[in-house]
């Protein structure tokens, strides 16, 4: 099984996917992710940093690493635009006005967000010295991934906030002082190293029609059963690093039925790669069991049932599937 921090290498993404991505590098606007929780757009931004970035940017006969760095900002109900490209700890300046002990450097309470660390990092460390005063924690000028996740967790302010920011790759830190005097500071990311930035959305609220028109969008969509019916099984063999099996395959076609069952929250794909993860694993557990050579129907009711809870996430979804899973058993026996 392959380390979980490096899913993005057995990342499957569809044609539509990866167009859209090239798409929003070539015009180097953001790229919008919609879809279910669970469908990957996270992970696409890893992908995009690790593999397609780099593969497109040389074909375009830009000079390019072979892995981009990835800076995730973690959107909550409580951000505000600036969080994205720094924070500056007012409180703890204010405090160190008072107390002799602490540094009377604005430097030591500012700390860069995402995007301003991506910025930051696209310029030579000589044009920002005065921000990072050791040369050895800048790795630039380099060109970097942003994901912004789960934008529509925001308030609505926050995306109409970022658009002359994200437009133009630049910020300003009005917080600084030097000698005393106040002084405002501002970056701007050169056009050649522009930060590649991700959102993703799970539709929770409807985001500004500006913002929108600022963004290359696309919606990934579970895999279709009939007109792409391989697809969800080769996404499972990729992201477990496993050669196809009978029951692997039988657990994507019982996935697919459950889907279509009246459930509260339907499964998504994480949900199926960690099912079919536990299915296999638990062999260890069951007494020689050659899970391989099974399918779903043929497995212990007991070792089925005690991971269903994997792909169900209420108490009446779990009720439905195990359910559905005793007349899927009893249909398959009948059928075989």
């Amino acid at each position: 099984m392959p380390d979980r921090e490096l899913a993005e290498d057995w990342y499957l993404p569809s044609k539509e996917l990866a167009a859209a991505a090239e798409v929003a590098l070539e015009l180097g606007q953001p790229l919008l992710l919609t879809g279910e929780p669970g469908t990957g757009k996270s992970t696409f931004a890893r992908y995009l940093a690790g593999h397609l970035a780099p593969k497109y940017l040389r074909l375009a006969g830009v000079e390019t690493p072979a892995r981009l760095p990835l800076y995730t900002f973690e959107t909550k109900s409580t951000s505000v635009a600036t969080d994205l490209f720094y924070h500056f700890d007012s409180l703890r300046r204010f405090h160190a006005v008072h107390d002799s002990r602490m540094s009377p450097d604005n430097l030591d309470y500012l700390t860069f967000g995402a995007l301003g660390r991506a910025i930051l990092e696209s310029l030579p460390w000589d044009d920002v010295a005065d921000l990072v005063a050791d040369a050895g924690e800048h790795h630039g000028p380099r060109r970097a991934v942003v994901l912004i996740d789960e934008v529509d967790k925001a308030p609505r302010d926050f995306p109409n906030d970022l658009l002359n920011e994200i437009d133009g790759m630049f910020f300003r830190i009005p917080e600084l002082s030097r000698g005393g005097a106040r002084q405002v500071r501002s970056l701007s990311a050169p056009r050649h190293l522009r930060p590649v930035v991700v959102l993703t959305s799970n539709s929770e609220k409807n985001l500004p029609a500006p913002f929108l028109r600022r963004c290359v969008f696309h919606h990934i969509t579970f895999p279709d059963k009939v007109n792409d019916p391989g697809r969800l099984a080769d996404i499972v063999y990729r992201n477990l690093a496993m050669y196809p099996s009978r029951l692997a395959d039988s657990a994507v076609r019982f996935f697919y039925d459950v889907r279509g069952l009246a459930l509260e929250k339907k499964p998504t794909t994480a949900e199926l790669v960690d099912w079919i993860r536990i299915l296999h694993a638990r062999a260890r557990f069951a007494g020689g069991i050659d899970v391989d050579a099974r399918t779903v129907s043929s497995l212990p009711p007991g070792y089925l049932g005690a991971t269903l809870g994997v792909i169900a996430k209420t108490a009446a979804d779990l009720a439905a599937i195990e359910e559905f899973a005793k007349s899927w058993r009893d249909e398959q026996a009948a059928t075989h």
